[in-house]
């Protein structure tokens, strides 16, 4: 038996770093992702499809920031001020660098985002003191060009391993040959 150890490294930080500046409290990202887009292409009277690749999509996801003590609330509000302010005519910058390992490393590799909306702050139901605010961003990628000819993928491998047969299963592959030679 092969005995696997399950230590991993998954990297824990408790906070953002947006546009420079770090979250307050405590931050958590959830749902992000790495979408791709396909136009599938299926002519009249075919069967099967071919799927070509169109490009990455843009990840959406939320940080939840959570505040219990009245320092976080008054950071709350420079950082907010600074980070979360909507684009104005004389900030005409609308994406901002963002940093956190569940999203800087591969195949996220998100590094720049807009923000899409940011609640009001909601209070722990249990009573214990914890606020939260949740906001949502969108990731920034300039436009480029990616234009994917549909290609078939290799073949599989040619191993290929028979599952084991019962004995009725073995009796009627033995048989099967005098089956075909009578129906002929």
């Amino acid at each position: 038996m092969i005995e696997r150890s399950l230590e991993i490294d998954v990297p824990s930080q408790d906070y953002i770093v947006l546009a420079g500046r770090r979250s307050p409290g405590f931050a958590e990202v959830r749902g992000c992702g790495s979408p791709r887009s396909w136009d599938v292409q299926q002519g009249y009277g075919f069967t099967g499809a071919v799927a070509i690749f169109t490009g990455e999509g843009l990840a959406k996801f939320e940080v939840d920031i959570y505040a219990w003590e009245p320092a976080h609330f008054v950071a709350w509000k420079e950082w907010a001020k600074a980070t979360l302010a909507p684009p104005t005519p004389k900030n005409r910058s609308t994406s901002m660098a963002i940093e956190h390992p569940l999203l800087n490393d591969p195949p996220l590799t998100i590094t720049q985002v807009v923000v899409e909306d940011v609640s009001q702050w909601e209070q722990d139901p249990d009573g214990g003191g914890l606020w939260c605010r949740t906001v949502k961003f969108m990731q920034f990628r300039p436009r480029k060009p990616v234009l994917v000819k549909p290609v078939q993928g290799p073949p599989p491998s040619p191993l290929v391993v028979k599952p084991p047969q019962t004995p009725g299963e073995k009796m009627i592959a033995e048989l099967l040959p005098q089956i075909e030679a009578l129906s002929k």
